[in-house]
Order: structure tokens, then sequence, then C-alpha cells
């Protein structure tokens, strides 16, 4: 069973905040190919990724679970 998670709420987040996608992954410390293929759903998703994701969300990364 694939893990999948919220990229809506990621998308969501980065809109709100006025954030480019290299300004995000910046501030998770990924790369942006990376962040870009998650939001796109062709990779999947590190645990560390998705930890660096949360935090820069300030968010819990049970957070980032689809809904």
């Amino acid at each position: 069973m694939k893990n999948e998670i919220n990229t809506k709420k990621i998308k969501e987040y980065i809109k709100a905040n006025g954030l480019s996608a290299e300004e995000f992954a910046g501030k998770a410390e990924i790369s942006v190919t990376t962040l870009r293929k998650i939001l796109k759903g062709s990779m999947g998703v590190r645990l560390e990724s998705l930890v660096k994701i949360a935090a820069a969300m300030q968010i819990h990364v049970s957070e980032l679970g689809e809904k």
C-alpha cells in the first residue's frame, strides 16, 4: 500500500505565504526538483523529506497524510 501525502496542503501553504517553489524548497532544505516531483506525485516521498516539509510548514508530519 502506497503512502499518500496531501500535496494540496503543501501547495496551499506555499501560495498563502507568497513563496516560490525555490523559496519553499530552501526553507524545507530539499531540492526544488524533489519538491516539484513530490507535488506532481511523480515520486514517492522519503520520510526524511516529509519531516523537513512538515517542519518548514510548522506542522506535525501526520498532518500531511492524505485526507
